[in-house]
């Protein structure tokens, strides 16, 4: 079916920063994305359309490679692959949405209690610095540090 088109996400000095493939909405979803869609809709724009997914591949891998990606200095793109690839359409199986759902919830009696919500750091000391003395100056550094965090809050 020819329903997939390639499109161009630009910047406001009209300046492309992302090659995308996609049908129905595609190019306006901006959640579940590294790179944020642009606020004013007028920039982006459908370089191509009712192609076959195979054209919007090819498209979409001509049009990177032309205009280059950022992450490999040989352009402006913020683009994390060479494109041409993609699970398109992919619909998780019912069991599989069940299990997203369930580790969603919260607090897992089998498994644990939930990170969801929570910091993905970890403030605990070490294990290897557990139980450690600190010296003297080391516990001045400390102080002026936290003295100086808390100056900078205020």
């Amino acid at each position: 079916m020819n329903n997939y088109y390639v499109y161009v996400w630009l910047r406001p000095n009209l300046f492309p920063y992302y090659v995308g493939k996609g049908k129905d909405r595609r190019d306006t979803k901006a959640h579940g994305r590294r790179v944020k869609r642009p606020s004013d809709r007028s920039l982006i724009i459908r370089v191509a359309s009712n192609l076959t997914e195979q054209e919007a591949f090819d498209l979409e891998k001509h049009l990177i490679s032309e205009i280059g990606r950022k992450d490999l200095k040989t352009g402006m793109l913020l683009n994390a692959t060479d494109g041409g690839e993609g699970a398109s359409g992919y619909k998780h199986k019912p069991k599989a949405i069940e299990k997203i759902r369930e580790a969603q919830k919260g607090p897992n009696p089998d498994k644990g209690k939930s990170r969801r919500g929570k910091p993905a750091t970890n403030l605990g000391v070490p294990a290897w610095n557990k139980g450690k003395p600190h010296t003297e100056e080391h516990k001045a550094n400390l102080k002026k540090a936290w003295e100086k965090r808390k100056s900078c809050q205020n």
